[in-house]
This record gives structure tokens, C-alpha cells and sequence, in this order.
């Protein structure tokens, strides 16, 4: 990642692009564009792909994963049956996760990028990694043994390491679309970020809302953008009150209730709580269960 800016200030001179005319398109001030290249920033994941789609880039080629700048060589990651030949993720994760601990976080990133060039595989770093480093941290944080400076660096590393490790726009895109939001009182947005790529990987239109978006803007976009599938995630127990309110008020117009509507994380305890008091059509328990359960939810929207 370390050379994000300097490829990203190559390319823009090569399309004969100035700073100025770049931050206008991503309607940001210069100064972001500057510090982008100078790496003391690095973009969220809409500028990114606002940068890539600008300057005719891929994204690997910006952050270094790939040397294809054309952003036309949309290689489709599929996953393999062991993940990814001569990685030992087990061993991975845990010795990325204690050089985060340590805070080294150029070693521990310059690990996740080698191994994503080695798998191609999105899905088996999110589920053989991301996965095992966010329990760790949230057992750690249990017994105290990491504080919450800790708990958020982690957090909001492997949330730039999503974007990093995305999967990529596939050719062929289906026909459905899904839209992705949590409660508003619900801060932990990185699952659902992480559910997401299952359904990119499965050829979806994905939209990502997160959180804070006032219900009468999300029934718009809703209707507007014919949405099939709303998903939501819920971290902890006390935000199923707000999860609630949050499917009932999309459900609340006749565009509403045709929208199927799916549940997940920590927070919801089980099958019975997902449906009959959250009112959702579908639940998951396990991220790892989603690759089957996209078809069925293709199945069931067909049939409507």
C-alpha cells in the first residue's frame, strides 16, 4: 500500500489529469487528492472507485496488487476448494493479528496484500482471516486484555483491508440488487461490509447505505432503484429494538412489503427473534453460510 500514492500520481499524469480537475470529479478539495498522494491518507472505498472509474484504472493496480492498469482486465475471482494454494490461514491470522496488537500495521498489511495475490480469493481471506481476527479481538476485548483504542484500530484496519481485497465488478451482472443498512443506533458496519462481497461474488448490483439514512430517503432509493433484497446486520442485543423499527418502517409502504428482507449477526439470537420480532424474511447465523443461501433468496424472489 505504501506505494498507493505514487502510482495513483503516475497515472493521473499519464491521462494528463491535474490535481484540481481530479478532486473537482470526486468532488473533494484538492488537498485530499494531495494528501492521497502523498500517503497520508488513503480513500474510502466510494473515492476509490470513484478514482478508478475517472482515470480508466483498476483498483488492484492502485493499490499495488496487480501491474494491469486497464481497468477493462476484470479478472473473476472465484473461490477455490482450499482457499488458496500453500496458505497456512490459520497461522496467517494469528500472527497478523498479534503484530496488530503490536501496532504494526505496514508488516501486518503487507501480509494480507501477499496473500491476496497468492489466492485471488476474497471470500477465503474474509472467512480464514478477517473472521478469526475480529473474534480474537472481541474475546480479548471481553476479558479486558485489549482496550478499545485497540479493539478500533483493529476494527477500522480490516475495514480499509475490505476495500483492499474486494471482489471485483464481475462482467455479467444479474438481475437482482440488494441494499445494504443497519440500524442507526448500530455502529459496527464491518460485517455487513463483509456480507456484501458474497453478493458481489454472486453477480449482484450492490448498493451500500450503512447507517444514520433517514427512513423516507431509504424507502426512496428503495423504490427508485428496485431493490430486491434489503440487508441488515445487528452487532449487539440492545440494537434489536432499532433493527425492529428499522424493518417495520421500510416495510410500512406497498413498495416496502414486496422488498425481501434478510438478518444477521451477534446480536440476533436466533431463527424465531430474526422473524417473528424483527419481522425479516430470512436469517443467517454464520457468514460461511451465505454462498448457499444467495441462491435460495434468488429462488424466492423469483417466485414472488
Amino acid at each position: 500500500m505504501s506505494d498507493f500514492g505514487q502510482r495513483l500520481k503516475t497515472i493521473r499524469k499519464k491521462r494528463n489529469i491535474t490535481q484540481k480537475e481530479l478532486a473537482e470529479s470526486l468532488q473533494l478539495a484538492q488537498s485530499s487528492v494531495a494528501n492521497y498522494e502523498n500517503n497520508t491518507r488513503f480513500p474510502s472505498e466510494t473515492p476509490l472507485r470513484q478514482i478508478s472509474e475517472y482515470l480508466n484504472v483498476s483498483i488492484d493496480y492502485l493499490l499495488g496488487i496487480s501491474e494491469y492498469e486497464d481497468s477493462e482486465v476484470l479478472a473473476v475471482h472465484t473461490a477455490s476448494p482450499n482457499g488458496g494454494v500453500g496458505i497456512e490461514y490459520d497461522k496467517l491470522w494469528k500472527e497478523v493479528f498479534e503484530l496488530l496488537v503490536k501496532g504494526d500495521e505496514a508488516i501486518a498489511t503487507q501480509k494480507i496484500l501477499n496473500a491476496y495475490q497468492k489466492s485471488s480469493d476474497p471470500i477465503a481471506i474474509i472467512e480464514k482471516v478477517y473472521i478469526p481476527i475480529l473474534r480474537e479481538t472481541g474475546r480479548r476485548w471481553e476479558r479486558e486484555e485489549l482496550s478499545i483504542a485497540q479493539e478500533h484500530f483493529i476494527s477500522n484496519l480490516i475495514d480499509r483491508w475490505l476495500i483492499m481485497t474486494s471482489v471485483p465488478r464481475v462482467k455479467t451482472q444479474k438481475k437482482f440488487a440488494a441494499l445494504f443498512v443497519v440500524p442507526s443506533s448500530e455502529e459496527h458496519t464491518i460485517i455487513l461490509k463483509m456480507i456484501r462481497e458474497y453478493f458481489k461474488m454472486a453477480g449482484w448490483l450492490t448498493y451500500y447505505i450503512g447507517n444514520s439514512v433517514p427512513i423516507s430517503s431509504l424507502r426512496q432509493f428503495t423504490s427508485d432503484i428496485k431493490i430486491d433484497l434489503i440487508v441488515t446486520a445487528v452487532s449487539l442485543k440492545d440494537n434489536l429494538n432499532s433493527a425492529e423499527h428499522l424493518i417495520q418502517s421500510l416495510r410500512a409502504t406497498p413498495e416496502g412489503k414486496k422488498v425481501k428482507i434478510l438478518a444477521g449477526g451477534r446480536g440476533i439470537k436466533n431463527q424465531k427473534e430474526a422473524t417473528d420480532f424483527l419481522g425479516a424474511d430470512f436469517y443467517i447465523a454464520e457468514i460461511g453460510e451465505l454462498q448457499d443461501a444467495i441462491v435460495t433468496f434468488e429462488q424466492e424472489i423469483d417466485r414472488r
